[in-house]
């Protein structure tokens, strides 16, 4: 199970739950699918510092 199909997984069972994916691609074929399958956000993980995923992590999270 890929992520994608976990994202679709979680959101049928839990509807309630908010998903957020962190990830290194960047092109449409990756996130389309990821936003079609209950992912409320995405983050990517190419030149991030620690902090700085921690407030985007955040930032979604209050959403």
């Amino acid at each position: 199970m890929d992520g994608i199909e976990a994202s679709r997984f979680i959101s049928e069972a839990y509807p309630d739950t908010r998903i957020i994916i962190l990830t290194s691609f960047s092109d449409r074929s990756h996130i389309v699918p990821a936003l079609q399958a209950g992912v409320i956000g995405r983050g990517s993980l190419k030149r991030r510092s620690k902090r700085s995923m921690m407030i985007l992590v955040c930032d979604f999270s209050n959403k």
